[in-house]
């Protein structure tokens, strides 16, 4: 059985059938409706009853071939073959008897689906032309309506379900009344249900000789199926419209009723009078034009809600792409339907990789989660689980707060959403914010050091110089006294340098391009290098944003690692100095500029790494172990960071400042949690200069 044609078979039967066979009640002769698939009865009206002597339950049991003998060479008319002349067939009657009938057979869609067939005993009194010709009016109306229900266009559904009930009823004028408030229109009401007194009915196509409108009192009245001819009286503003357009009667039927008034059923003729059977074939047709109606509001209605729930979606979507925490949609059996951009971000796994995954294969460290997920499952939430460890793909550990909440319907839990918070960021903000503290409180300590010291090491050199001249030249002790005063310059230039990095207050940032800036160091000191024989590849990225920070102050970071690099390759064969300067997008408005100064030296001892940036700690013998903690507390005062990776064979020193943006950056800046990373030997020189 086809799916359509188990229309007629469910128990609980579609709106629309009771209608369509009562229509076939107004058909004075025998009609069965088949499948025209399997031949098999779909309904029958009651003169096929009779003339089977059968009951409907009875014939829909059986197929057309069962019922009918026809010739040998007979087979169901193709679509194009429908409504042709009528095929004669042979009936056994239950005295053992046979009639033989007409049978016309009738698409009801253009498929040809579903037949109609009219059946007729043959006799010699033939049909007259009027009959034929309202039986061929009535079936072509009948397919109309049907077909109706499949054009998807509204307007278009109404037209031709009118067009039908014109050529059924054999009327002149079929027309629509539509209430405002309604949404036949596919557009949201104002006010979608009124009072009836506040309520007019618009005409619905244009029937000239129809008023446009139906006033609210009109409608009270016409609020039953009634049928006005020439001999009455008007009652309302519509009847009296018609009689005076000569109309010969007009039947309405109101729409929507018992539930909302939406609208008004007419038919009319100017010529013929009523039919007999108006009252009942008006009721039907009411009865068809409300369900369309109300079929066409629950679609906008859908349609509506449809919208509502995408545009919720799509909310939805673009909030959780915009958090910065991971979010994970379990199924309640613990299965990854979905995560969002930050878990890919925090965890490293795409959102195709693991759905489908169970939540164990992914939130790996802890044991508090499976509790937390157990109970999740029997629908209690876990709010917070502090302090939770756990491992991201590659093996990395990090601290995060995680929350996992059951997403119920009707008591059942439908979903469960575990929300994880990185805690490392917030770990770098506090260790960097430790680190400026420390920074300050050393710099305020070394520049009370300096100033305190400053005044006596000028007093003793200005003692020493005035005993150096009151020796005579040929005294062996003005010599020591000279490497005193030496002794003396050299502590003098170390204060200086002292209180040098505790002035960063006094820098005055400006717009700068960090590429030109380090390119120009470069270029100052490429005599001296190229000299020690030591080749210079740079690759610095075109456009590059500009940062904000102080010209001097960035020349003394570049110029002091520069030198540090020559230095360390001073006598050692093809050395090579590598400057790269490029930029680094973090999120869609957090842009940074990184540059690297990357030597092949015989490397940073292991042990030497941690203490580097320690004022003081020096390798050098002329040294003074202020260069490389004075870069650093100038980075850190442009609110950026340093590293150094270092190996066998080379050293990279990483300094990384955030650009300018319109909007101010936030988070830690890459390689701000710690400044010394472990070996991995990587700038690959792409332009040589």
């Amino acid at each position: 059985m086809s799916q359509k044609a188990s229309f007629w078979f469910n128990k609980q039967r579609r709106v629309g059938q009771a209608e369509f066979e009562g229509a076939l009640e107004f058909v004075p002769q025998a009609v069965l409706v088949i499948d025209s698939s399997n031949q098999r009865v779909l309904a029958a009206n009651a003169q096929a009853e009779r003339l089977f002597s059968s009951t409907r339950s009875g014939l829909t049991r059986k197929t057309l071939s069962q019922l009918i003998q026809f010739p040998e060479e007979f087979n169901l008319p193709a679509p194009s073959q429908t409504n042709a002349a009528p095929i004669l067939g042979e009936i056994n009657l239950p005295d053992q008897s046979c009639l033989d009938v007409h049978l016309r057979f009738n698409s009801l869609s253009d498929a040809a689906e579903f037949l109609l067939i009219t059946i007729e005993p043959v006799s010699p009194q033939a049909d007259s032309k009027d009959g034929l010709e309202q039986n061929s009016h009535f079936w072509q109306g009948l397919n109309l309506l049907a077909s109706a229900a499949e054009q998807k266009d509204f307007d278009q559904r109404l037209q031709t379900a009118l067009e039908g009930v014109r050529s059924m009823a054999q009327c002149q004028f079929a027309t629509l009344y539509l209430c405002k408030g309604t949404d036949h229109a596919g557009h949201n009401p104002e006010q979608p249900t009124i009072p009836l007194s506040n309520r007019n009915a618009t005409r619905w196509g244009n029937e000239a000789l129809l008023p446009e409108t139906i006033a609210p009192q009109d409608l009270v009245l016409l609020r039953s199926i009634r049928v006005w001819d020439s001999n009455k009286r008007p009652t309302t503003s519509l009847h009296r419209a018609v009689r005076e357009a000569d109309f010969s009667y007009l039947a309405s039927a109101p729409l929507g009723l018992p539930h909302t008034l939406t609208g008004l059923l007419v038919l009319g003729d100017i010529q013929k009078t009523a039919s007999p059977d108006i009252l009942r074939m008006i009721h039907l047709m009411a009865e068809i034009f409300s369900y369309i109606l109300e079929d066409h509001d629950r679609l906008m209605q859908i349609n509506r809600t449809l919208e509502s729930q995408a545009l919720q979606l799509r909310v939805l979507n673009a909030a959780c792409t915009s958090v910065q925490d991971g979010i994970f949609w379990l199924a309640p059996d613990l299965k990854t339907r979905r995560i969002n951009q930050a878990t890919e971000t925090i965890f490293g796994y795409k959102n195709q990789e693991v759905v489908g995954e169970p939540i164990d294969n992914i939130l790996i460290g802890s044991d508090a989660l499976g509790p937390a997920l157990t109970q999740a499952q029997n629908g209690f939430p876990t709010y917070h689980l502090h302090d939770i460890k756990l491992i991201r793909r590659y093996g990395d550990p990090f601290q995060a707060v995680v929350r996992v909440q059951p997403i119920l319907h009707q008591g059942m839990v439908e979903s469960i959403l575990v929300v994880v918070r990185d805690l490392s960021e917030q770990a770098a903000y506090e260790a960097h914010a430790r680190q400026l503290a420390q920074n300050a409180e050393m710099g305020e300590v070394m520049a009370a050091f300096a100033h305190e010291v400053r005044n006596p090491i000028h007093n003793i050199s200005t003692g020493l110089q005035v005993m150096e001249r009151a020796l005579p030249e040929e005294d062996a002790q003005r010599e020591d006294i000279h490497r005193l005063l030496m002794d003396l310059d050299r502590v003098s230039n170390l204060m200086n340098s002292m209180l040098s990095t505790t002035r960063t207050s006094d820098m005055k940032p400006r717009p700068v391009d960090l590429g030109r800036l380090i390119k120009s160091q470069v270029d100052r000191l490429k005599p001296s290098i190229t000299r020690d024989g030591i080749s210079c590849l740079m690759n610095i990225e075109p456009d590059l944003p500009q940062i904000s920070g102080d010209t001097r102050a960035l020349e003394q970071i570049f110029n002091n690692l520069i030198i540090n690099a020559v230095q360390a390759m001073k006598d050692r064969p093809q050395s090579q100095l590598v400057v790269k300067v490029q930029s680094q997008r973090a999120t869609k408005d957090r842009v940074f500029i990184e540059a690297s100064i990357a030597d092949n030296g015989p490397g940073i001892p292991k042990e030497n790494l941690d203490k580097i940036f320690q004022p003081f700690f020096t390798t050098k013998v002329d040294g003074n172990g202020l260069g490389l903690p004075l870069a650093k507390r100038i980075v850190t005062a442009h609110k950026g960071s340093i590293t150094v990776t270092s190996f066998p064979g080379g050293t990279v020193f990483r300094v990384v400042f955030p650009a300018n943006t319109r909007n101010s950056q936030t988070g830690p800046l890459p390689g701000l949690d710690n400044n010394v990373t472990s070996p991995t030997p990587v700038i690959p020189a792409e332009k040589t200069e």
